[in-house]
């Protein structure tokens, strides 16, 4: 029979959010359970099989899960490492409250209508970052609901993908190649960059690419890459050619053509148009 977490077993009335940092091994898991409050869950150490809902999935360091109240899940860590992880429990009051103040944000990692809810892995660049805003969490009063709008807040930015760019029925790994694809270390390496951050065949990804964005994979690369070159035009006084370059161009010719059938403009009539002056 699977046990219920109450918030009350070690939390009181008055807090609004507990941060822990736990260990499992396989001799002592993590027991099938349900809880009366919401959880955000980072694997910082070691890989486990993540039972929930009667699904299951491997779990490995820098996986971030977003657990519902309603949720009956446990973690069986695998090999002989032990699993360590972070988790920041919410109550259920709270979890509206932020429901009402970022409903599609939180609709978004909650998923409160699919049986798995939504699971992520944080690039290794942005694990450090998520602890940092824990420990942050760990020296707040818990009693305050502005340390944990911060805390919701920085997380639902750094995953949550721009709703005007990319809809909910977009997979995961096609969102994350989207984000990834726009900076510039990525895109001026071109299309082999996509394929290799996406990590799918490459006919898998033009399908999928064109089925949701309407794109190539080479129209893809080009639109990071003007939408990149346009802001630099706009936001600085870099000289063109180097933009150009950072853009992945070796000839600037070639990159005035590009330019000008994305934007209409010339890279000098666009920043001459855009530039407050």
């Amino acid at each position: 029979m699977p046990t219920v977490k109450k918030w009350n077993s070690f939390a009181s009335d008055a807090e609004r959010f507990r941060p822990v940092r736990d260990r499992y091994t396989r001799r002592i898991p993590l027991q099938l359970h349900t809880h009366q409050y919401m959880e955000i869950t980072c694997i910082d150490r070691g890989r486990a099989l993540h039972f929930v809902n009667g699904l299951e999935h491997v779990v490995e360091p820098g996986s971030l899960l977003f657990i519902r109240a309603s949720d009956l899940h446990s973690l069986l860590p695998l090999g002989a490492e032990a699993l360590e992880l972070t988790n920041i429990a919410i109550p259920v009051r709270e979890y509206r409250l932020l429901l009402k103040r970022y409903p599609d944000e939180m609709k978004w990692a909650f998923r409160e209508r699919e049986k798995e809810g939504f699971s992520t892995v944080l690039e290794p660049s942005r694990q450090p970052l998520f602890s940092q805003w824990v420990d942050e969490l760990f020296d707040a009063p818990r009693d305050r609901a502005l340390a944990l709008d911060r805390f919701m807040i920085n997380v639902l930015a750094l995953l949550t993908p721009r709703a005007e760019e990319i809809g909910p029925a977009v997979p995961d790994w096609l969102a994350h190649t989207w984000r990834e694809i726009r900076k510039p270390e990525a895109f001026a390496e071109g299309v082999g960059a996509l394929f290799r951050l996406a990590g799918r065949s490459r006919e898998h990804v033009a399908r999928e690419l064109k089925r949701h964005f309407g794109l190539t994979p080479s129209d893809c690369v080009r639109q990071a890459r003007m939408r990149h070159a346009a802001r630099m035009l706009e936001m600085t006084t870099r000289p063109i050619l180097e933009i150009s370059l950072e853009c992945g161009f070796r000839d600037l010719a070639h990159f005035y053509k590009a330019f000008r059938q994305h934007h209409h403009a010339t890279p000098r009539q666009y920043r001459v148009s855009h530039r407050i002056r």
